[in-house]
């Protein structure tokens, strides 16, 4: 069940694909842990600071535990996340903040993505 919240600093769409049958949007938002308040979070750092640190560094900085870059995987235009030999995973939930253009993506098993603009590579990661 799509579901989307939209306002200045940020828009974010739980189950952007629609993929997520008898699961709701509640549940999607808590199977990603800590993650979607830090990225509320960082939307308000964006709008009410001089100098933002970037959605990467500012993620980083409060994960904690280091963010290393998985490879060999992609995540598709339709932010479909696929790898060799595995089946395509579909997001949980996808954030855009309104103010810096910054994106980011969740999908199962703790398997994230985010860029600063459209123009970036997604730096994918894992975040448990």
């Amino acid at each position: 069940m799509n579901h989307l919240i939209n306002n200045e600093f940020f828009t974010l769409n739980v189950d952007p694909q629609d993929q997520w049958e008898n699961i709701t949007p509640q549940s999607l938002l808590e199977a990603g842990g800590f993650i979607p308040q830090w990225l509320l979070e960082y939307a308000e750092t964006v709008n009410f600071c001089k100098e933002p640190p970037t959605l990467q560094e500012f993620m980083d900085k409060t994960y904690g535990f280091g963010l290393h870059r998985m490879t060999g995987g992609e995540v598709k235009k339709n932010l479909t996340y696929t790898y060799p030999e595995d089946p395509p995973m579909h997001p949980l939930f996808y954030f855009k903040c309104n103010h810096s253009e910054a994106e980011f993506v969740m999908w199962k098993h703790a398997i994230c993505a985010m860029r600063q603009n459209k123009e970036d590579e997604w730096f994918v990661t894992r975040m448990d």
